[in-house]
């Protein structure tokens, strides 16, 4: 199931969105994720696309007047479904490349960017079965972009650390709770290093929490501490969302209509709290100031629904 579009709803100031605009990814083309950046040599945002009905991956170049060129289309060699992509300049070319991870297989592919926005296929890696999401970050401080995925079957993230070439080193793995789905990172303690949080999204004893990884600056990562959350815990966002200028964690419950926040400390250690909407199936979550009253807000979609849920936030994270 699936559309065969991506749409955007351009933002006022009100906190409102402008009517959605859609632009076609093809027939069948079923588009799973998005990853924004700079693809080409001009100052307007572009978008990658995995289409997974098709099998391929799409670029949507971005021109004027905040539209986007027809979709530039790309095969995949490996025949699997793309089904998540992150961007990152993986080889120092100061340009944004892009790793896919694919339904149904072990692997995650980087492709790197011509200037001309398109895209040649790289090295293929092996990650064990069912990879679900990726981040980009540099969690050894050399200054190259490194990637973490999920992995949902084997409840492990795989972490392989870039050499700036467009190609990565041996992967290191870390145990998570029970499917582990998305991830997000951030410095969740003040110390300058990244750390990485992973939502388990499965219902069982060792699921229904997230799992924070302090980084150690070295490419390593400390064992999982683990917070409950509420049933299924499907998407993860790192903000400051009470304005205290440390980092927490928003988590979107796909199997009741809770939104867990966990207020950061600035050591490591973590408050909680729900907020309860009239809304339930929280599959997707993104968190930003959508009026300009500086108070972060969050927009939640649900995959039983057409619609976005916007929810303005107060100074005190509610």
């Amino acid at each position: 199931s699936g559309t065969d579009n991506i749409g955007i709803l351009y933002g006022l100031d009100s906190g409102a969105f402008e009517q959605q605009v859609m632009f076609d990814t093809g027939s069948n083309s079923q588009p799973s994720s998005v990853a924004i950046d700079y693809f080409d040599d001009d100052d307007r945002l572009d978008m990658a696309v995995t289409n997974y009905g098709t099998k391929l991956i799409g670029v949507l170049l971005g021109s004027e007047n905040s539209s986007f060129v027809s979709q530039i289309i790309y095969g995949n060699s490996l025949n699997f479904a793309p089904f998540a992509v992150a961007a990152g300049d993986f080889n120092n070319d100061k340009r944004a490349d892009i790793a896919v991870a694919y339904d149904g297989s072990d692997l995650i592919d980087v492709f790197s960017l011509y200037n001309t926005g398109g895209f040649q296929t790289g090295d293929i890696y092996s990650l064990g079965a069912a990879p679900r999401r990726l981040v980009v970050g540099d969690f050894n401080n050399d200054n190259q972009w490194d990637v973490v995925v999920t992995n949902f079957d084997m409840n492990m993230i795989f972490v392989y650390l870039g050499y700036g070439n467009g190609s990565f080193g041996n992967l290191t793995t870390y145990a998570t709770g029970s499917g582990p789905w998305s991830v997000a990172t951030g410095n969740l303690n003040n110390d300058t290093y990244l750390d990485v949080v992973v939502t388990n999204a499965n219902t069982d004893s060792n699921g229904n929490s997230i799992s924070i990884y302090f980084g150690q600056g070295d490419g390593t990562f400390r064992n999982q501490t683990k917070y409950s959350t509420s049933n299924s815990p499907q998407s993860v966002f790192i903000a400051d969302m009470d304005k205290n200028n440390q980092s927490d964690i928003i988590v979107a419950n796909r199997r009741n209509n809770y939104i867990n926040v966990f207020l950061g400390s600035g050591t490591g250690t973590f408050g909680s709290y729900r907020l309860s909407f009239n809304k339930y199936n929280l599959t997707s979550e993104a968190v930003g100031d959508f009026n300009n009253d500086s108070n972060m807000d969050i927009v939640v979609g649900r995959d039983t629904s057409n619609n976005l849920d916007v929810y303005f936030g107060y100074s005190n994270g509610g």
